[in-house]
Order: C-alpha cells, then structure tokens, then sequence
C-alpha cells in the first residue's frame, strides 16, 4: 500500500510539528515537497531548503510575510534565496532585503536584474564597497546612479562603472581619466567606449590601458593596427587575444619573436586554420599544445599532430580528438 497519500496528508497539515515538515521538505517525492512549500505552517528552514525545487510555492506561501514581522532576519534569508533563483520579488520584499544587515543579501539585491531604480540608488549609499561595486556593475542601474558612483573613494567601485556596457559615453571619457590606470584599462576595455576615446587610451603610458585597447571586441581596425605594433609584447597580447582581430593580423602576430604573443593568438578560436597549420610548427611546444586545444582547430590538423608531434604533444592531440569524440 502507497505511503504517499499518508504523507501528503502530513505535508499539507499546518498542525503537523515544525521538526517533521523539515523531514518531509526533503522527502524524494516532489509532490510532498511541493505541499511542505505551501504549507503555512512550515518553517524557515524547511522553506529555504525547497526555494531552488518549489520556488512558486514558497513566494506564495503565507508564512513568509508573518516571518517576516516576527524574525525578519531570519526570514530574509527565504527571499534571498528566492532572489539568487531569479524569482521576480514584490517591492516590499525587495525593501526588506535592501535593510538586512547580511552583507550577501544586500551585494544580491545591488546586482539583481529586477532590482528597481530607487532601491539601486540607496545600495549606491551603502557602507560597503561590495555592495557599491555591484550596484555599478548592475546593467540596470540608471545613468545617475552611475553618475554618483563614478568617484567613488574606491577603485573598485570606479573598475565596475568603467566597465559598465551601459555607461554614457560622457560618463566613460571622464572615468577614462582617472588618475589610477586600472580604472582607465577598465575603459579601454569596455565594448561601449567610442572609437574617439580609445584613440586617445591607446597612447596612454600605462602598457596595460594599451593591451586592453588592442583586446576591445569594438575597437576600429587602425587602432588594432598600433597595438600590434606596439613594442612591448605585453601591449600586443590584446590583439592577439582578440576574438574581432582580422585574420591578417593575426597571421602577422602568429611570426611574433615573443612566445607569448604567439601562444595567445593559437588561443584565439577567431584564428584562421591556415595560421593554426602555421603554428602547429611553431618552435615552441607551448604554442603546439594551445594549438591543441582550440575549439578552432581542425581535426584534420589534429590528426597530424597526434601522429607526427614529439611524445607530449601527440598525447595532447590526442586528447583533443578523444574530448571531440565524446562530445559528439
């Protein structure tokens, strides 16, 4: 005979003891875990546990606002987890998080997707530095309240904004000359910084704001065309780790005298098969083997790595061929 029914019963009953419905909230059948998560009775634990499998049923769980009055400490660790799941939560809830002294919750609620305006602006204040980074990494953070954000005491905070794809460009070109050049990189970096302001970055004294130009997905041909021939091979990894580098390029950086620079542009999955064939006999085996294992490369190619390369690198190719294989 099924227990099922009996358990149901249990799991459904808001008199049943709190120790118990924390037993049946793990019970294998999700249709007693479905009914612990709408039972009224259920307590915090048990609700925290079922938010991942039983999200729907714990939001609309009356036990949830009581707790809240009660415990609310206690209790927003339910809408925390109702958050990070990606439920879309009431303002109410969204205020209750936005106040709770946990550090997480509130570096959740700065980050979230659906977290309004008002509340992004208050996080904007918060006393720590987590907090703000998040809210000027959030893409949904309006223009002010980057704005606010911009000078902020920290550099981390000032990065984020940097590297906000949603950042005006009037907002960009002045955090593109922060006095600390991790901020500037973070701009050159940045798919939304127009052409006009990379040019300006690209002659900064800094060789990591340089890199990072050359790495910019948006960045015009010509200024890809200085980084490569930049004289520090530092600079030049950006293009060569470029996944909007033109083949002509890439081929060139595929000669470079630095391994490095070779070794990342046999990385690069935009790297021609022609200039993968160039680099499988590249002098170094660092830059065989990163030709190895790039999604890129043929498996014609492979095949004649693993039957013609040294030991190591056959062993590599091989591996490749076998990771393929699986995958298909």
């Amino acid at each position: 005979m099924s227990l099922l029914p009996a358990l149901l019963a249990e799991a459904r009953d808001p008199q049943t003891a709190a120790a118990r419905l924390q037993e049946l909230a793990r019970d294998k059948d999700p249709l007693v875990r479905a009914a612990v998560a709408s039972n009224p009775g259920a307590p915090c634990g048990a609700l925290e546990e079922l938010v991942e499998s039983c999200s729907e049923q714990v939001k609309e769980n009356p036990a949830i606002e009581l707790g809240l009055l009660e415990d609310p400490l206690a209790w927003c660790e339910v809408l925390y987890r109702l958050l990070i799941v990606d439920s879309v939560l009431s303002l109410p809830w969204m205020e209750q998080l936005a106040a709770c002294p946990t550090l997480r919750v509130r570096r959740a609620l700065a980050s979230h997707r659906t977290t309004p305006a008002a509340l992004l602006e208050q996080l904007a204040r918060d006393g720590e530095i987590e907090v703000r980074a998040e809210v000027a990494r959030n893409r949904s953070a309006p223009a002010a309240v980057l704005e606010k954000l911009a000078p902020d005491g920290d550099v981390t905070v000032r990065r984020q904004v940097a590297m906000n794809v949603t950042a005006s460009v009037a907002l960009l070109e002045r955090v593109a000359a922060d006095e600390d050049w991790t901020v500037r990189a973070c701009v050159a970096r940045n798919p939304s910084a127009p052409s006009l302001l990379l040019g300006h970055l690209v002659a900064d004294g800094e060789p990591l704001v340089r890199r990072n130009v050359g790495w910019n997905i948006s960045a015009p041909v010509a200024l890809l065309d200085r980084v490569a021939a930049d004289r520090d091979p530092e600079v030049r990894l950006g293009v060569a780790w470029n996944g909007s580098a033109p083949p002509g390029l890439l081929e060139k950086l595929a000669s470079d005298h630095d391994k490095r620079v070779r070794v990342a542009v046999a990385s690069n999955a935009s790297t021609p098969a022609s200039v993968l064939d160039i680099l499988a006999s590249d002098s170094e085996e660092d830059v065989q083997r990163t030709v190895c294992v790039n999604a890129a490369t043929p498996s014609s190619l492979l095949d004649r790595l693993a039957a013609e390369g040294t030991e190591s690198i056959q062993s590599v190719a091989r591996m490749a061929l076998r990771e393929r294989a699986r995958r298909e």
